[in-house]
């Protein structure tokens, strides 16, 4: 029964954040060193290649449940767009789809094999290492979404001694902004937002949660589905109007600082 209540415990930590936040407004934002976590944990950013891609219908890219529904009804989504160019990684990003028609039968898109080669070569390798090193012999984990929640699939658990030390991983989404059409890179609320959330990470981690790492949601701003481009999510802002420039916001630079171990936040 410990094990219930220690799981129990962690994800009422966890979702106090935001009720934290909201009581607190006044206070400062917490401050933190890449060394307060362990050496293992792995921090990143997340993206999605329908919300940032673009290219719809290039170079053998076949249609995704999103192509169709957006382009045919686009009174669905908010602003009336699609993510046919979205960030337009396609063109400013090296990667491409690598399977013609999506499946083999199609025959292999060489375009897509180089664009996933040239974006692997731009990363570090040792955090591919990293990551399949997690993932080998993985099996259950804990998801936490801060808008929305679901279970990636349910499968019979035990109600006995259930831990949270078999094998959980957390992973947070990100705070967003209302598009103004104007650049806005003070986004000094996302940078609070992240900070008190890794604080709460820490404690969870201090008694006891084998928590693997934090990947904020989400790197781009992006076609955000039913919302179109009216919400921004991004620590970095793109500029949909002129060519999908991208300007680093000023939580991109925390998060840079914050990973240095020369500096702290």
């Amino acid at each position: 029964m410990r094990g219930k209540y220690l799981c129990l415990l962690v994800l009422i930590v966890l979702a106090s954040n935001e009720v934290l936040a909201a009581k607190n407004n006044s206070s400062t934002t917490p401050k933190l060193r890449r060394s307060d976590f362990p050496e293992d944990f792995i921090f990143g950013s997340a993206t999605s290649a329908y919300q940032i891609e673009g290219a719809a219908h290039q170079d053998g890219r076949g249609p995704s449940i999103w192509d169709t529904y957006s382009e045919k009804y686009p009174e669905k989504i908010k602003d009336g767009s699609n993510g046919s160019v979205a960030a337009d990684s396609y063109h400013l990003t090296r990667y491409k789809q690598c399977l013609t028609g999506g499946n083999l039968k199609g025959g292999i898109n060489q375009a897509g094999i180089d664009y996933y080669n040239n974006l692997i070569n731009e990363l570090l390798s040792k955090v591919f290492y990293t990551c399949s090193k997690m993932l080998k012999g993985s099996s259950d984990f804990i998801g936490i979404n801060y808008y929305s929640s679901a279970y990636a699939k349910d499968v019979p658990c035990p109600t006995e001694y259930v831990t949270l030390f078999s094998d959980p991983c957390a992973s947070v989404t990100g705070r967003d902004e209302i598009d103004t059409g104007k650049r806005f890179l003070k986004d000094g609320d996302r940078i609070d937002f992240y900070a008190r959330h890794l604080e709460m990470v820490k404690d969870a981690i201090s008694i006891g949660a084998n928590m693997k790492g934090f990947f904020a949601w989400s790197l781009l701003d992006n076609f955000e589905w039913a919302a179109g481009y009216t919400a921004r999510f991004g620590i970095v802002y793109v500029d949909f109007k002129d060519g999908c420039k991208r300007y680093p916001k000023k939580s991109a630079d925390w998060f840079k600082k914050f990973l240095n171990p020369k500096k702290s936040n």
